[in-house]
């Protein structure tokens, strides 16, 4: 059996740092790449692109410390 690997993806609503997240926390058969192609159907019907990975979770995160954080941007 594979182990699964925690992954919350966060997307920058305003594109300007301004704090409103979107995360969703998902688990994992395989770990996301840059560049990857991620849907989110509740916010839009185009995919968003993995811009960086962040190899934990934040420190206000106890939940899954054997995660990743991947953050997202639209796609141009």
């Amino acid at each position: 059996m594979t182990e699964k690997i925690h992954v919350e993806f966060c997307v920058d609503l305003n594109g300007d740092a301004s704090g409103e997240t979107y995360k969703m926390k998902r688990e994992m058969d395989f770990r996301p790449c840059v560049g990857d192609l991620v849907y989110i159907w509740d916010l839009t019907d185009d995919p968003f692109v993995v811009d960086h990975i962040v190899l934990d979770f934040p420190d206000d995160n106890d939940e899954h410390r054997n995660g990743i954080t991947a953050w997202l941007k639209p796609q141009l």
